[in-house]
Order: C-alpha cells, then structure tokens, then sequence
C-alpha cells in the first residue's frame, strides 16, 4: 500500500503538539487475482485506538500503541476495482508525556492488504540446531472458513543452503472438523552446516508448501541462520565460541533516530529506505559495534533484514510503556 505518512507529530510541523483524532483516507486498486481469496488488512502499529473501515463498511477496532494486528477483509474488497479505505486514529495523550518524549500518534507504523489461501499459512519460525546439524521449521496453519469435517493435509518444506544444497522435508496431519488452524513442525536433517556469524552471516532459505490431494492451497518462504547464542557464567558464546560483545549504534531516542526515522537530520521526516537501514548497519559495524539494543518498540524488519545479511546481533528490548515520570 505504499509508504504511511508517518506520526502526524513528525508529517506536520503545525501538528507537532496536536494529541487527539486523526482520519485518514486512502483509494487503491485491487488486482483481479484477489477474487475468491482470503484477503487481510494488517498494520504494525496504529497509536493508539484506531478503527478502520474499507468502502464505508466497518472492518474492527483495535487499542494499543505498539501491537500488531490484522483483519480478515474478504467480504468487504471489491476484487479489479478501486476501493475505499478510511482510518481514525485517536491517542489521548497527556501533557507530561509532550513534555518527556516525542509523540507518535496515528499511522506511524507499515500496513499494508495481503492475499493467500482459505486455507494458508500464516507463520513460518525456523529453529537451528547447530550442534545436531538439523533444523526445525514450526509452521501455523491456519483456516478462514469453517471446516464441516476434518481434511487431510500436507506440509513440505525445502531448505537451500547458502553453498547451494537442497535438503526437504514433510509431514501429513488432519485438520479437524470445526477448527481453525493447527500447529506443525517439519525437522530437517542438514549436511556440512554452515553456520552465520558476525564475519560470515549466511543465510539458508526456505519454503513451505501446503497442499491438499496434490493441490497447492499456499507457499511462505523465510530465512535464517544456522547459529546459537547463549551465556556460560559471565561469557557470551556465539555458535559454541566465546565472543565480547561491543554494544552500540545511533542513538534511537524516544522517536526516531536509526530504527525508525533519522531524527539527527533535519526535517522533513521520512521512513527509512532500504537503502538508509543498509547504510546505518554498515556504519555501525564499522565502529567495532557487533550488537545493538532496540528498546521501546519492536524493531523494524527493514532494520533486522539487513542486520541478518550483514552479521550485526540486535538485542530487542521491552515494549513501550507510559510513564508518569521523566527522568532527565
């Protein structure tokens, strides 16, 4: 769906102590391959109380400054034709927050419409296991239509390796009669494993298929790295070797700065591109950083998709809480 206008505190310079409504509207196409599909509305984060209608008719409301949502949007899009999507986006505020902290109100956060399956898959978690050589795809099927009776199904996975080879798994399970999804896990076997580490960060690719009598229902594909990072008494060991863990990287302030929009420069305002979260992890790595702290909200997949290519850790903090107290 494009980029969002960011906060409204960042987008507009009038609106900078604005806290209250916000309304947006925006029309777009929807391709014709939509039709008979499951189509969803989904957001990273509207702050903090917002409700979304698409062609004038109510899709659901959703509270909450950092979550992520999504709706099930199948009978409300016009499939080939343009359609009609309004946001109210309402963040009460408070006068002593203005004071601590930048505001993030309304759409500050990607969202975007997605297509799949009745029946899809809606999660993919790889879970490496370096020192068996094998990994463990955890894998959520799920379904938007009530199921009368139970439908046997099938979930292969292929896994590339970074040198090329191909190895692949299934797993046949039942879907039972009146349930909406089901949880299943495909372990693979890999050889001469190729670990990711801060010098060398390579990534396997994978890709799940589900399908029902021979017929694909969905596909999902995501990456990982073969690693494991734990702590031995006081030491960091990375893949079984100890490591010094040097933290760092642009500060990330309340609002903005590295992970979300580059604060430090003057405005106007923008989400980070490809290329700048690029250009912020190679800078980073090159002060001698191999770590960054993320804290107060959940960190971008920009950010985290280049910090997986380029071999910097990110270490993710606690989500965002109000306060009712600065500390300066």
């Amino acid at each position: 769906m494009g980029l969002v206008p960011l906060p409204w505190q960042l987008a507009f310079p009038e609106l900078f102590l604005y806290q209250g409504t916000g309304w947006y509207e925006k029309t777009i196409g929807i391709p014709p391959t939509f039709a008979g599909k499951r189509v969803a509305f989904a957001s990273y984060g509207i702050s903090d109380h917002s409700k979304i209608w698409i062609n004038g008719k109510e899709v659901g409301e959703h509270r909450g400054l950092q979550p992520p949502f999504m709706f099930d949007v199948s009978r409300l899009i016009r499939p080939a034709a343009d359609n009609t999507i309004n946001i109210r986006a309402y963040d009460p505020g408070s006068r002593l927050e203005s004071d601590c902290y930048i505001r993030r109100s309304g759409l500050w956060q990607s969202l975007w419409l997605e297509a799949t399956g009745k029946t899809y898959i809606a999660d993919i978690f790889m879970v490496p296991d370096i020192d068996r050589a094998r990994a463990e795809a955890r894998i959520s099927v799920v379904s938007s239509e009530a199921q009368p009776k139970e439908r046997p199904l099938r979930l292969s996975v292929v896994v590339n390796a970074p040198d090329g080879k191909r190895f692949s798994g299934d797993q046949r399970f039942v879907l039972p009669a009146d349930s909406k999804g089901s949880r299943v896990t495909v372990a693979l076997q890999l050889r001469d494993v190729q670990l990711w580490d801060l010098a060398t960060p390579r990534l396997y690719g994978s890709e799940a298929i589900l399908t029902e009598s021979g017929q694909v229902l969905d596909r999902a594909t995501a990456d990982f790295g073969m690693r494991k990072i734990e702590t031995r008494g006081d030491h960091f060991y990375l893949n079984n070797k100890p490591m010094y863990m040097v933290g760092g990287g642009l500060d990330p302030g309340s609002y903005g700065g590295a992970v979300d929009v580059n604060w430090h420069e003057p405005p106007p305002y923008h989400p980070q591109t490809d290329a700048q979260f690029r250009h912020v992890i190679e800078l980073t790595k090159s002060l001698g950083i191999n770590c960054s702290r993320i804290p107060l909200r959940a960190a971008p997949p920009g950010l985290l998709y280049w910090a997986d290519r380029l071999g910097l850790l990110i270490w993710q903090g606690g989500a965002w809480k109000r306060s009712r107290q600065c500390y300066g």
